[in-house]
């Protein structure tokens, strides 16, 4: 009974809270908050006993369905698998009707034969290119190994010139410090000399009797002219202002036009991100469009396909629906039989047209092959004639060469004038040539081989001069050399003079007005002429100063005593000290002469054949070796070969009329341009490849015996169908027979295959409906496209016409920002000449200002300056004389330096030198290597080829054979029932798959009842529970606002006092909270929302007892009235209570007396 009391108090009390805002007893409104939190943690507990139910109904029904997925795939699985073993137990079935097929096995034997022969024949090949691929690679490899090796001797190479390289611009950077040492010494001994000179003039003319009188005029005219200088600085200054204002109007005209040109180029900014944006959309709808279109084609191509398939379905449906209506009437249908026979009729007439067409064309082949046989020998016998006449043409061009070649340097002239017909001054040079050669043709024997005029000769001796160029330009001792050129008449010279001077008795013949250096015996007249005499030379200089040292003031230019003791002192030295064999040194200064501008070359080797011609001097002609004068192979080899080249200082022709000087690279290239022309080595292997060409032509002619003859006639394709179509009625003839021998057994089938016609019919008609919708719907977005891709071209269009008028508004503004940046800088230009010529004025009044001060002071102290311009000329004097000697000090270390640097750069050359031949040597080595890697490589794509043609014809032989295991017997017979069984057992595991289906779809239903009876319950108690935490809440707020309006009844109170629910019921209404998923989350934010608004009560009768307790302490009065009327307002909102629940309370507190 106490119980019952206790929840009805806190059940009218909750109720009476929230209706009506009563304040009721602190006890009352304690217990009811303690009764309400035990409400909600007990019913807590079933909601999360609930929860776990839930839970784990829900695993378990999860777990259930996973495994129904499971049952369904493998029920998926079984029927493909049906599927597949239906379909090969159908091949198989086949497959054994036609194993016993004789022909076509014959024909797999002879398939496999050949796929055989192909696949070994590859297999050989790919042996091959193997190892022609392997041969390649070590070729490659070695090859690699030399062009490393060589790029290794560039590398020394090159790190040697870069080493020359560091000194040679140490030594310039050397020799440029000291240059510019000896030009400031230079700079201050002229400057000295100036000062000196200028003082010394001023002296002398300060020592003249009138000075004073000249100082007094010179002082009068300096005062006129300081008053104009002053004048002219106002006038400056004056203008200075006037150009100022000019260059401000122009700053502020180009700020202005600079401020509009930034405005124009942010507009045209956006102008082109409008375009940019425009365009992208224009290509976004055109794309949309286009797919749009594709999709809507091929809708309609399915529309089509499906409605093509309905009709053909439909047409079936027929058939069969014939097929049993006739075997209903007890009749066998024979349309498949009919329709055989017409076919093989068809095929028979088909077979008759095509053998007379085969034939006529068989007669017709006949005539085409004999009039192919006489157009194939007719072409034969022109191409033995065609080869002929190229053979026979190619022998005449060699004739011709060969005696073309046999003139030697003079053919080379001929040709020339033909080259140069149009040239005046080279063909007057040839014709100078011409004259030159033949003026002295005793020493010639033109068509010799070895004579000077041979080509081979003029081209050996060309080479000579490419290495006398290169040691001329770069000998240390005479620096700057410039490379010879050459002429044709400077070559005809040197021709001559080697013809000439074959006989080393005959020394220079001295035909020609030109220098010349000979050599005998030398393959290369460098080594005597140029390095073994430098050495020589370099020796006697080194022998002339030392000499001159120990013997001062001796004369050995002039011939005498002197020089007669000085050239016998040399000799000795030269032959007994050096060991020099030759102490000659003139053929070295000629060919470092610096006057020289051209020179030629001949080398003659007709003193060198044996067995052939020599030139006796004494009967003046040539004579055979071992005829009247007999000459030693010593004799003739000393001498063998004679070179001469000739130097001269100027050209034939003078000014406009002179010749052309070739460089040597010049007149080789023109040389080997007329080689060409007259190489009988090309025009050999031209004449071998014709000989060739035409034993070709001849054998092919001959072997040409006429086009084979027609083979055994083919069997056609058409008697190949007829044959078919006879087989095809002999089968439905055996069909036509069953179907008669058991007609209810073909009813039954054909009422199975018209029932499944007519579900495909239905199924194909509502795809072809299914698919009439997406046409419309594709239709559709297709319409919209086209809409929305003509709105974006439109758009696009605006956007770049925007821009075109914006971009011409900021070209033409451009033009007129650069039009005032002229105009200022012109302003500019003409204010700054302004303020240098003020400037100009005003230095020119100070120095004005200091000459008068200075004539002033000489008028005044004319005798002291005097004096001091005695003393500054003195001291000027000796300053002269030491920068005299500073400068000669430094003209030395300059020489000195410049020496080094010639030196360096010597080195650095004769490096470069090395660095150039070690690259040509690296690069050849290099080419040998890309060449026999580039072999490797195609031997390696060759070989790549050749095993995957293996792989090809691999799978060739394979499949050969897997046609021709078709045509036997017994594995047919074991294929069809190894077929029939993996059938059986396919059905019977789809069986299976489907019943545990069924049975897992029965276990799926009763977990996902018994998970929805769960939640049921769950559900229920979520209710129940927010409920009560709803009427927990409303007790709460109850219970705080008693206290609070206690607390603001008692006079002595200084604070509130607010009751605060226990942590528990907090946690608890969270873990409710978090109980349920979705739905909790909106009743937590309304919990939450509720709970702030209680706050905000709180914070309100706080903040109202505050202000009451602060009017308090202010005032009295006012104090004693607040507290006499919250009495009485109290009383009014108890008497509510009083009235509803009084008697309750009163029967409580008797009962627990």
């Amino acid at each position: 009974m106490k119980k019952l009391a206790k929840i009805t108090l806190a059940t009218l009390a909750t109720t009476s809270i929230i209706s009506q805002t009563i304040t009721v007893q602190a006890e009352e409104t304690a217990d009811a908050v303690n009764q309400a939190r035990q409400a909600v943690n007990a019913t807590q507990q079933e909601v999360d006993k609930a929860q776990n139910e839930v839970n784990q109904a829900k695993k378990d029904a999860d777990e259930k369905k996973k495994q129904y997925d499971a049952y369904v795939d493998s029920e998926s699985s079984a029927k493909q698998e049906l599927e597949t073993a239906e379909q090969n137990l159908k091949n198989a079935k086949e497959l054994s009707t036609q194993a016993n097929d004789e022909a076509k096995k014959n024909q797999a034997q002879t398939a496999v034969d050949a796929a055989q022969q192909e696949y070994d024949t590859a297999v050989q090949t790919s042996e091959q290119k193997k190892q022609t691929a392997d041969t390649a690679k070590a070729v490659a490899d070695q090859k690699k190994n030399i062009s490393d090796e060589k790029e290794k001797v560039v590398e020394t190479a090159q790190n040697d010139v870069n080493e020359k390289l560091e000194a040679k611009n140490q030594a310039s950077a050397d020799k440029d410090a000291k240059n510019s040492a000896f030009e400031a010494a230079k700079k201050v001994t002229d400057t000295k000399k100036d000062e000196l000179e200028k003082a010394t003039e001023e002296h002398t003319k300060l020592s003249d009797p009138a000075a004073k009188t000249n100082l007094q005029n010179e002082l009068n005219d300096t005062n006129a002219k300081i008053l104009d200088t002053k004048q002219e600085i106002v006038t400056n200054k004056n203008t200075i202002s006037d150009k100022q204002t000019n260059v401000d109007e122009k700053e502020q005209k180009l700020s202005e036009l600079t401020t509009k040109q930034v405005e124009l180029e942010q507009k045209k900014d956006e102008a082109q991100q409008k375009v940019t944006q425009a365009d992208s959309e224009k290509a976004k709808a055109d794309a949309d469009k286009t797919t749009a279109q594709n999709a809507l084609d091929s809708a309609k191509e399915d529309k089509q396909n499906a409605e093509t398939a309905v009709s053909d379905q439909q047409n079936k449906v027929t058939n069969i629906e014939n097929e049993l209506h006739a075997l209903e009437n007890g009749t066998v249908p024979t349309t498949e039989l009919d329709a055989a026979r017409t076919e093989m009729e068809a095929k028979e007439k088909e077979k008759e047209i095509a053998l007379k067409k085969q034939a006529e064309e068989r007669k017709k082949a006949e005539e085409e092959k004999s009039k192919k046989e006489d157009a194939k020998r007719e072409q034969l016998n022109k191409d033995v004639t065609d080869a002929k006449n190229e053979k026979d043409a190619i022998a005449q061009q060699i004739a011709n060469a060969s005696e073309q070649a046999k003139k030697g340097f003079d053919g080379f002239l001929d040709w020339a004038k033909v080259k140069f017909a149009n040239d005046e001054n080279t063909l007057e040079d040839i014709k100078n040539a011409v004259k030159a050669l033949h003026k002295y043709p005793a020493g010639m024997i033109v068509g010799d081989e070895n004579d000077a005029t041979s080509l081979r000769n003029v081209k050996e001796a060309l080479k000579v001069l490419i290495k006398y160029n290169e040691q001329r330009v770069n000998d240390e001792h005479f620096p700057n050399l410039k490379p010879l050129g050459t002429t044709f008449y400077m070559m005809a010279t040197a021709i001559s003079n080697a013809d000439n001077s074959a006989d080393p008795a005959k020394g220079h013949t001295k035909h020609f007005q030109v220098g010349e250096n000979l050599a005998w015996g030398y393959t290369d007249p460098n080594k005597g002429w140029y390095e073994d005499e430098k050495l020589v030379w370099e020796a006697l200089q080194e022998f002339t100063a030392k000499y001159l040292a120990e013997h001062p003031g001796v004369n050995i230019n002039k011939i005498g005593p002197e020089k007669t003791a000085f050239d016998k002192a040399w000799t000795n030295y030269a032959k007994n000290e050096k060991k020099f064999f030759n102490i000659q040194t003139g053929h070295y200064t000629n060919a470092v002469n610096g006057n020289y501008i051209v020179t030629g070359i001949g080398r003659s080797t007709v003193a060198n054949k044996r067995g052939k011609m020599v030139y006796d001097d004494n009967l003046k002609k040539f004579v055979e070796v071992g005829g009247d004068n007999k000459y030693t192979e010593d004799q003739l080899d000393s001498y063998g070969i004679t070179f001469s080249q000739t130097f001269s200082t100027d050209t034939e022709g003078n000014g406009p009329k002179a010749e052309k000087i070739y460089t040597i690279a010049e007149f080789t290239n023109l040389f080997d341009e007329y080689m060409d022309t007259v190489d009988t080595t090309k025009l050999n292997a031209k004449l071998d490849e014709a000989n060739k060409k035409y034993n070709d032509a001849v054998t092919a002619r001959d072997a040409y015996k006429g086009e084979p003859a027609l083979g055994e006639r083919e069997v056609l394709p058409e008697e190949k169908a007829y044959d078919a179509a006879v087989e095809e009625y002999r089968k439905a003839k055996v069909a036509y027979d069953a179907k008669v021998a058991n007609v209810e057994q073909s009813k039954e089938d054909t009422k199975k295959k018209l029932a499944e016609a007519k579900a495909e019919l239905e199924n194909l008609k509502k795809s072809r409906d299914k698919q009439s919708s997406v046409v419309a719907q594709k239709q559709a977005e297709y319409d919209a496209m086209v809409s929305k891709a003509t709105d974006a071209t439109n758009k696009a269009s605006v956007a770049h016409n925007e821009l075109d008028t914006i971009t011409q508004d900021v070209n033409d503004n451009a033009t007129k920002v650069e039009t005032a940046k002229q105009t200022k800088a012109q302003a500019e230009t003409e204010l700054a000449q302004a303020k240098d010529a003020l400037k100009t004025t005003e230095s020119k009044l100070a120095e004005l200002e200091n000459k008068k001060s200075d004539l002033e002071n000489k008028i005044t102290n004319y005798d002291q300056e005097l004096q001091k311009l005695a003393d500054k000329v003195s001291d000027l004097q000796t300053q002269v004389q030491a920068a005299e000697t500073e400068q000669l000090a430094a003209q030395q270390a300059l020489t000195a330096s410049q020496t080094s640097e010639t030196n360096a750069i010597n080195a650095l050359n004769s490096a470069n030198t090395v660095l150039t031949n070690a690259k040509t040597v690296y690069n050849t080595a290099k080419q040998d290597y890309d060449a026999a890697n580039t072999m490797y490589e195609q031997a390696k794509v060759a070989l790549e080829t050749a095993n995957k043609d293996v792989t090809e014809k691999s799978k060739k032989l394979n499949d050969a054979k897997v046609e021709l295991a078709k045509y036997d017997p017994v594995a047919a017979a074991n294929l069809l029932h190894d077929t029939q069984a993996a059938y059986d057992a396919a059905l019977a595991n789809l069986n299976t798959a489907q019943a545990n289906v069924a049975a897992q779809q029965t276990i799926v239903n009763d977990a996902n009842q018994t998970l929805a009876e769960k939640q049921a319950i769950l559900d229920a108690l979520l209710a129940k529970y927010q409920d009560l935490m709803n009427k927990y809440n409303a007790s709460v707020a109850a219970n705080n606002a008693y206290i609070a309006s206690q607390q603001a009844n008692n006079p002595l109170n200084t604070g509130v006092i607010t009751y605060v629910p226990s942590s528990s019921t907090s946690s608890t209404d969270k873990t409710v909270s978090n109980s349920k998923n979705e739905p909790n989350k909106n009743n937590e934010k309304k919990d939450d929302k509720k709970t702030d608004d209680e706050k905000k009560d709180d914070k309100k009768n706080d903040s109202k007892t505050s202000e009451d307790s602060s009017k308090q302490n202010e005032n009295d009065s006012d104090s004693a009235k607040t507290n006499n009327a919250l009495p009485i307002g109290i009383g009014i909102l108890a008497t509510g209570a009083i009235a509803g629940i009084g008697f309750i309370i009163v029967k409580k507190k008797r009962e627990e007396e």
